[in-house]
């Protein structure tokens, strides 16, 4: 048990040369943010009437 992260290292290292000899690549966990703004909403600019154009609110 004292040994476990030692051996672990080298058994990642191991691996990792295997894949790389066969031309593998270890997938990553990744995670895409996307972030976008809302529409612009119409003009609160007064109509012929002296209404706003989007009814006040």
């Amino acid at each position: 048990p004292i040994k476990q992260w030692e051996v672990q290292r080298a058994f990642n290292l191991r691996l990792r040369r295997r894949l790389d000899q066969a031309g593998l690549e270890l997938s990553m966990p990744r995670l895409n943010v996307q972030l976008s703004r809302a529409p612009k909403a119409k003009s609160a600019e007064p109509d012929e009437q002296g209404t706003p154009a989007d009814g006040g609110i």
